[in-house]
């Protein structure tokens, strides 16, 4: 794939090239999984909202859920509004053939979705769109740890400062 920027792998443990792609066809599925193939993100598959939550319940938040918009039981908005709750930090992106526009602003109020993309996908785009998201959510969790990091060591020198006088 021409055009696309290739990663190193994240080392064992981290979440931060994971993507969840959620969608209750199979196919849908497959074809995901083989468009990120080249590239550092490590897919995770799920045929259902309450799958996908499964998954995320078990093996930990993800940097970003790729989902559908209709499927039985769960919707898309329905498993990000979810998803948003649990995990905050993780980047949300819906997936439809539907793009009415109930269902766009729908799928961006109620499921804080960051972007709504359209099926049938133009691979190289949808990549992209895939890696900017991860990269916002590595982004994000790098500003925190930092701003942590920067917090500890504040308090370090107000005790250190105590100390002197």
């Amino acid at each position: 794939m021409t055009g696309i920027p290739r990663r190193r792998k994240a080392p064992g443990g981290r979440t931060d090239n994971r993507v969840l792609f959620v969608d209750d066809e199979e196919g849908v599925l497959v074809a995901l999984q083989h468009m990120v193939a080249d590239s550092d993100l490590t897919p995770v598959v799920a045929s259902s909202g309450p799958a996908a939550l499964e998954i995320l319940q078990s093996q930990g938040p993800v940097a970003l859920v790729l989902s559908d918009y209709r499927m039985p039981g769960m919707t898309g908005v329905d498993l990000l509004r979810e998803v948003h709750k649990l995990y905050p930090k993780t980047r949300r992106l819906i997936l439809s053939g539907y793009a009415e526009t109930h269902a766009v602003m729908e799928a961006i109020n109620e499921g804080h979705v960051d972007r709504f993309l359209a099926k049938p996908w133009n691979d190289q785009k949808l990549l992209i769109a895939l890696i900017e998201a991860v990269d916002q959510y590595r982004k994000e969790v790098e500003s925190e740890r930092m701003l942590q990091e920067l917090e500890e060591r504040n308090i370090e020198l107000e005790r250190v400062n105590e100390e002197l006088e």
